[in-house]
């Protein structure tokens, strides 16, 4: 095997999750856009029996390497959920997802690729008919790809060449999910308060704080609006009773 020859093998191990977590601090570590995520929280995310996500999927993570140099990362993953909604919405039967990429080096990217589809084919889920979809362990997971700096928190960030990585293994963008900036340094524009002035004034509408004494009745109460507001947006899979208290907890 020549030393320039990229290598792809399952994260097996603790040391393999180390490496597969590790690498995304240091494939950024000079990217003033990156907000590295707690390397708590990245391995809760990867762990069965503390991520809910995987009582309802099957997940694959992978590791390319260059010689002993790790030089990419992708997680495969199986959401049985995602795999019964319409397909209309952009999952249903035949879809595998992707997630978590980190790529350097020549090769790397479309190997982890390959590598991915593998694990959906297999499975009996081919991704030739069904467009793979990038989404990080879960619907509450950073989905699509971003290059500008993150405003809220979860939202997803990728240097710029992952564009062509993406797109050089035959994707094709179907959604633009778009954010906007508003300065309010100053205050909000007219607009905005007229619309908050109309909801103080509306007797139907009620303001209250979250009770932190019952956050498990406040958290089903929130994501139960979410799923409906959500539930006919492309990819989304409705959250489950054990995701809504872990969510909450978090």
């Amino acid at each position: 095997m020549a030393s320039t020859d990229v290598v792809i093998t399952p994260v097996s191990g603790k040391k393999d999750l180390s490496a597969f977590i590790d690498l995304a601090y240091r494939l950024n570590a000079d990217d003033p856009n990156f907000v590295p995520p707690l390397r708590g929280d990245m391995v809760e995310l990867l762990t069965p029996g503390k991520n809910p996500f995987f009582e309802h999927a099957t997940v694959q993570l992978f590791l390319a390497r260059r010689g002993e140099r790790v030089v990419g990362r992708i997680s495969a993953h199986l959401d049985h959920l995602a795999l019964a909604q319409p397909p209309e919405q952009g999952m249903g039967p035949g879809t595998g997802n992707w997630g978590l990429p980190r790529s350097r080096g020549r090769g790397s990217g479309p190997c982890l690729d390959r590598a991915g589809r593998g694990v959906a084919a297999r499975a009996g889920h081919d991704p030739r008919t069904r467009a793979d979809q990038h989404v990080d362990l879960g619907g509450a997971g950073p989905a699509g790809r971003r290059q500008r700096p993150p405003t809220l928190v979860m939202m997803g960030h990728d240097p710029p060449h992952y564009k062509g990585w993406v797109e050089s293994a035959g994707y094709k963008k179907v959604q633009s999910l778009k954010t906007f900036d508003l300065e309010v340094a100053h205050g909000f524009p007219p607009i905005v308060n007229k619309i908050v002035e109309m909801g103080e004034r509306n007797p139907r509408i009620r303001i209250r704080q979250l009770d932190k004494k019952h956050l498990a009745r406040e958290a089903d109460i929130v994501v139960d609006i979410l799923n409906d507001a959500w539930s006919t947006e492309l990819g989304f899979v409705p959250f489950t009773d054990t995701e809504i208290q872990y969510a909450a907890r978090r």
